[in-house]
């Protein structure tokens, strides 16, 4: 309440980003930092080094609380669901457009062997339309859904392989970027 305005954080910028900061950034780095701290003084390391440990668990829980956060601050909180003027049926289709695209890029099985391209960022558009077709409140549940249907189709198309540490921490500030720039576009 003190530092980004309670239940009300998505109504203004400057609290929005006060919540990231305090929320996502600096709690989860504190969290990371005891976490694997425990890990390495306890033996469970079992070889791992320290410094690439510790950023997979902050990113992992910076891109959780920048994911999961808004969907329940916004769907708990606010009992009046802001309402969007948009037609439902262009809201249906920047709902689905972005799975869509999320599965073709992110899936591998309509553009084989296209998994070294920067393909990702085609996904960028169709999130910032998301921000302005939908209410915060659905555009929280929507990239939640982009980021469950992607990371599904990553794991699909790389079945046979074991994804690399580095293409997960790519993945995580994808998605955080891609939360950021969609469920947190205050009503208007």
């Amino acid at each position: 309440m003190r530092f980004a305005n309670g239940r009300k954080v998505f109504d203004r910028v400057e609290d929005i980003f006060r919540f990231w900061l305090f929320a996502c950034v600096l709690a989860t780095l504190i969290g990371a930092s005891v976490g694997t701290a425990s890990v390495f003084l306890t033996g469970f390391s079992r070889g791992a080094q320290p410094g690439p440990f510790w950023l997979t668990w902050w990113l992992g829980d910076m891109a959780g609380a920048v994911l999961v956060t808004p969907c329940f601050l916004l769907w708990f909180s606010q009992p009046r669901a802001y309402r969007s003027k948009r037609p439902a049926m262009l809201q249906g289709v920047a709902f689905v457009s972005l799975l869509l695209v999320g599965m073709v890029v992110f899936g591998d099985f309509l553009l084989s062997g296209t998994r070294d391209y920067p393909l990702k960022f085609i996904c960028i558009p169709f999130v910032v339309w998301v921000a302005f077709e939908l209410s915060p409140r659905a555009a929280a549940l929507t990239i939640l859904a982009f980021v469950a249907v992607a990371i599904g189709s990553a794991l699909h198309a790389i079945h046979d392989t074991l994804m690399s540490n580095e293409s997960l921490l790519l993945l995580q500030v994808f998605f955080s970027v891609a939360a950021l720039t969609s469920c947190w576009y205050p009503p208007p």
